[in-house]
């Protein structure tokens, strides 16, 4: 096994945890997702100027897993990079409440409040972030989905 420190939000990383597998402290995520690639990609041999990252998350590889990198020395990845993973983590979280609020609201006739309560209570976000937080964040999200549509609607595609 192989680890990789990340920086990223404390609810995400607690997101994290509670949605993937968890081996010694350190998530594992699935191969071959869009994450995994992302990082394996990034990673590489830390300069000797730069110090260790300590993140909020630690990533656990498979040795057998990465074929063509050696994450055994391969195992560092740089800021700006770190921001780019962080944002994509974050995304995912995202994408996972957005989608979770509107299919219990749609099909199981439940309040944005309760579902917001329900997201947090499954992934035990505790103090990392509130359920305000998570039903602003829907919010925004409807929002915006909203106002792109309405801009979709309003582009006139007769030539």
């Amino acid at each position: 096994m192989t680890f990789i420190n990340i920086e990223c939000a404390p609810y995400v990383a607690q997101y994290l945890k509670k949605m993937y597998h968890v081996v010694d402290g350190a998530v594992l995520l699935p191969q071959y997702t869009l994450a995994w690639y992302t990082i394996v990609n990034c990673a590489q041999r830390r300069p000797p100027e730069e110090k260790p990252v300590v993140g909020t998350l630690t990533v656990a590889f498979k040795d057998e897993a990465v074929r063509y990198k050696d994450l055994r020395y391969n195992n560092w990845i740089g800021r700006k990079r770190l921001k780019y993973i962080s944002n994509l983590l974050r995304l995912d979280f995202d994408m996972n409440l957005m989608e979770f609020m509107e299919r219990e609201h749609y099909k199981q006739g439940v309040d944005y409040d309760t579902a917001a309560r329900m997201f947090h209570r499954m992934y035990e976000l505790g103090d990392t972030v509130t359920e305000e937080a998570l039903l602003k964040k829907h919010i925004r999200w409807k929002k915006k989905r909203r106002e792109f549509r309405l801009e979709a609607e309003q582009i006139d595609l007769s030539l």
